[in-house]
């Protein structure tokens, strides 16, 4: 007869078990990052959040053996135009190319160029703060997508950071 009452019990702890066999964690071990602490950065444009996000990552070092060069374009569209000719919603996307050069070798270890976008909607009565805000918080959003494919490509693909230009 207990076997009967705890049925139900035991269902239910074979149920949650099973279901939880297959968990995985997502925060798994950091991808190794060949730049990390090593890498001297240099852009084309004063673009502050650009070098503050990069440096973020890359820590800092005085032994400096890799070199980055970031060139960026930044491209502002209209997407939905209204009857008076005022843009309600507005797309930024960032072309980002990364040039990584190993000082040692004198050479180019890594060069790609990678492109995001978003958009954010803007009012068009008067001026707007929430526009402008809406405006940042689209280009830090973008800019940091962009450097997080950087930094995913580059721990996926160059480990070892070989020379690109050696035959």
């Amino acid at each position: 007869m207990s076997l009967n009452k705890n049925r139900p019990l035991l269902l239910f702890l074979f149920c949650i078990i099973c279901s939880c066999s297959g968990w995985e964690f997502t925060l798994k071990d950091a991808l190794p990052n060949p730049l990390k602490e090593k890498t001297e950065i240099f852009q084309n444009k004063n673009n502050s959040f650009v070098y503050q996000y990069i440096k973020q990552e890359l820590g800092s070092s005085k032994n400096n053996n890799y070199k980055l060069v970031i060139s960026f374009k930044k491209n502002t569209s209209n997407l939905v135009t209204q009857k008076d000719q005022t843009a309600s919603k507005i797309e930024i996307s960032y072309l980002i190319n990364y040039l990584v050069q190993d000082k040692k070798k004198a050479c180019d270890v890594y060069n790609k160029e990678f492109k995001a976008s978003s958009y954010y909607n803007s009012k068009s009565s008067g001026y707007s703060f929430g526009t402008d805000l809406s405006k940042k918080n689209t280009e830090e959003s973008v800019i940091k997508k962009n450097i997080d494919m950087f930094f995913q490509d580059l721990s996926n693909n160059y480990g070892d950071l070989a020379c690109l230009n050696e035959n």
